[in-house]
């Protein structure tokens, strides 16, 4: 099993998302870097992210749940949607 940890984003993170995202086939629009948690391997490379959306009339999204095909069923995508629903209050 792949063991991750979970951390946020950052700057230089931005190119590996946004080809996560492509691979995923994921609506690339409006990809910030600093709305995103990523699961990452001990070795720092991008298995899974997910970010809260902000919208310009105040609300957020789920979005971006996305999960390398080489990592899947590890639980790496649950554990990306827990923690963004555990930091960001509803309504999502």
């Amino acid at each position: 099993p792949i063991n991750f940890t979970l951390r946020p984003a950052v700057r230089q993170d931005a190119p590996a998302i946004r080809r996560l995202i492509w691979r995923a086939r994921i609506n690339p629009t409006r990809l910030d870097w600093r709305h995103f948690i990523l699961a990452v391997d001990k070795n720092g490379k991008l298995l899974g992210s997910g970010q809260i959306k902000p919208h310009r009339d105040g609300t957020n999204e789920l979005a971006s749940i996305a999960v390398q095909p080489e990592a899947r069923r590890l639980g790496i995508a649950s554990a990306v949607i827990a923690h963004l629903l555990s930091q960001n209050p509803p309504p999502l």
